[in-house]
C-alpha cells in the first residue's frame, strides 16, 4: 500500500480484530476516491494461521462482531436471515 494512502487512510482498524478488516479499508480507500481493484486469481497463503482452526467457537464470535460492525446490525440480521434460510432450503431440497 503506496505511502500516501496510509497518510490518508490511515492503518488497519484494530476494532476489526479477526475477518472485514481489509474490506473495511478498501470502503474507507474507495471513500477517499482511491480505485480499488478486485484480482480474482491472487491468492493469499496463511501458513501460520490455525488460530481459527484451533479455536472454532471463539473464531465464530470474531466474525459475527466484526460482521456486525461493518454490515451495521440491520443488515447483519437481514443476511443472516437470508443465509440461513438459503441453507434450510439446499437441505430441504437435498443439496448440502
Amino acid at each position: 500500500i503506496p505511502q500516501k494512502i496510509i497518510k490518508q487512510i490511515g492503518l488497519l482498524d484494530e476494532k476489526y480484530f479477526f475477518y472485514f478488516e481489509d474490506l473495511d479499508y478498501c470502503r474507507r480507500a474507495h471513500q477517499k476516491g482511491f480505485k480499488v481493484f478486485y484480482l480474482p486469481v491472487a491468492k493469499v497463503l496463511h501458513y501460520h494461521g490455525a488460530a481459527g482452526k484451533a479455536m472454532p467457537e471463539q473464531t465464530h464470535q470474531w466474525l459475527v462482531e466484526s460482521s456486525k460492525r461493518y454490515n451495521g446490525l440491520l443488515r447483519y440480521y437481514w443476511l443472516t436471515l437470508i443465509i440461513s434460510l438459503g441453507q434450510k432450503w439446499r437441505r430441504l431440497i437435498g443439496r448440502s
